[in-house]
């Protein structure tokens, strides 16, 4: 009912124009048990499912021996577990979102939580049985185990990230260098720079370097509200973004770089045309 009234009250580019409620469903279940299976490739695949499911089971081992109303008890872990998706349900289902890693944030902490409640609101009766005790046990080693292999899994993210930032600074100088050369032969001094594509659409990460879909990890080049920001930055200067060429457009469309080169930077007057491969 909220969606409805949302979608009919209010407009915006974020929104999109017709109501696509059961395409989106089909699209947000899918991509939820992709998403979860896969993990963007940060944990082992079905890892996660895998340690979702145990904690669960315990959880719903901890609420039979408590001494809590069963109704409430299993209510209880139903919106826990809802809860956990329903920030990626919301721009999914509106259609203004794709599965990037920002939308499983959420889903990541339903182990924690879930282990947090049935700690905390499930204590087991005097009398419980042993199994009770072992599934807290149980949640707890399969917490334990999450936190582990996501050590491993966004160390190695975060230290390719770092390669990443290091790849586009030593990008950007090669580009200031070729402006400095061009400025010393020619006397022009270069203000403006234009951006193209080649052939194929630029990869968002470089070789041997994480990369999956979304927008985790992605190289400055690959956006264009970045990519002059990031020469700005690393140059230290303040070069204004130029129109495109039509006549350089068609050029280097029919061309196709993997690695940088000297023929993807034309310069004309006090206008750099740089294609991003």
């Amino acid at each position: 009912m909220a969606f409805v009234a949302f979608k009919t009250v209010f407009s915006g580019t974020r929104l999109q124009t017709e109501f696509h409620l059961l395409a989106n469903l089909k699209e947000f279940f899918g991509g939820l048990w992709v998403c979860d299976m896969e993990t963007f490739d940060i944990l082992p695949h079905f890892a996660f499912l895998l340690l979702v499911f145990l904690v669960f089971l315990a959880a719903v081992v901890s609420t039979r021996n408590s001494e809590k109303n069963a109704h409430f008890k299993m209510l209880n872990l139903f919106v826990l577990f809802a809860s956990a998706c329903v920030f990626s349900a919301a721009t999914i289902l509106q259609g203004s979102g794709w599965w990037a890693p920002r939308t499983v944030y959420p889903l990541a902490s339903v182990v924690g939580v879930l282990t947090i409640n049935t700690l905390v609101n499930h204590r087991s009766s005097p009398g419980a049985a042993a199994i009770a005790h072992t599934a807290k046990v149980l949640s707890v080693a399969a917490v334990a185990t999450l936190l582990v292999v996501q050590y491993f899994g966004f160390h190695k993210l975060y230290i390719d990230k770092y390669k990443l930032n290091a790849l586009d600074e030593n990008r950007c100088y090669y580009v200031g260098q070729a402006i400095a050369e061009y400025e010393a032969t020619s006397g022009i001094e270069v203000r403006k720079i234009a951006f193209y594509a080649d052939a194929e659409s630029a990869v968002p990460a470089y070789p041997n370097l994480y990369s999956h879909s979304g927008d985790l990890i992605c190289r400055s080049f690959n956006q264009d509200w970045s990519d002059l920001n990031a020469l700005n930055y690393y140059l230290g200067d303040n070069y204004s973004r130029a129109e495109p060429s039509e006549t350089y457009r068609t050029y280097f469309a029919g061309r196709n770089w993997d690695a940088l080169s000297a023929q993807q930077l034309i310069f004309d007057g006090d206008t750099l045309h740089l294609c991003i491969y």
